[in-house]
Order: C-alpha cells, then sequence, then structure tokens
C-alpha cells in the first residue's frame, strides 16, 4: 500500500508531559517514520508517514493520549511522502 505523510499539530497540554516520547514509541510500534518536536507556541508537531491505516491508528493513539497529555485541537495537513525517511525521531531544541 502506498505511502501517506502528515503533518500535524497537536494543541492543549502537550508539552512537559511526556507527550513526544509517547509519540515516538507509539510511531515505532507502528513501523511509522517522521519526527515529533515541540514548537515555542506550546504545541507539538508531528510529521508520520505510514499507510493510510497506520497514520489512522496513530492519530487515534495521540487524541487518547499517554494519561498526562490532553488534546484540545488536532490539525492535520497532507504532505508529499519523503522517500529519503527511514525512522521516527525526536527532535529537540536548540
Amino acid at each position: 500500500m502506498p505511502s501517506q505523510r502528515l503533518k500535524i499539530i497537536c494543541s492543549g497540554l502537550v508539552q512537559a508531559v511526556g507527550f513526544r516520547y509517547f509519540v515516538k514509541t507509539t510511531a515505532n510500534s507502528l513501523r511509522i517514520t517522521g519526527f515529533v518536536e515541540n514548537l515555542a507556541n506550546g504545541d507539538v508537531l508531528i510529521e508520520a508517514q505510514g499507510t493510510p491505516e497506520q497514520l489512522q491508528t496513530l492519530l487515534a493513539r495521540i487524541e487518547r493520549g499517554n494519561g498526562y497529555s490532553r488534546i484540545d485541537r488536532l490539525a492535520r495537513y497532507p504532505l508529499p511522502p519523503d522517500p529519503h525517511t527511514h525512522s521516527f525521531e525526536i527532535h529537540y531544541e536548540d
């Protein structure tokens, strides 16, 4: 099945609650590639690539959260697939 790639912006209680690590471990368990990073405005940015089914599962798990996070808004934007991404990483601020 062809890969799809999404840019996902998570708003709510998503920083300083282990959310990026939760997203990384969830993405890895689903064999999704991409990255997750905190944004300066308190949101979290995720770029995720996988099959439509993998991405739907990821979105559902993100919305449920890790028990500490709270999602108030989940915005999704399609991106062109990236053939050069082979893992899922956490990007840290400089």
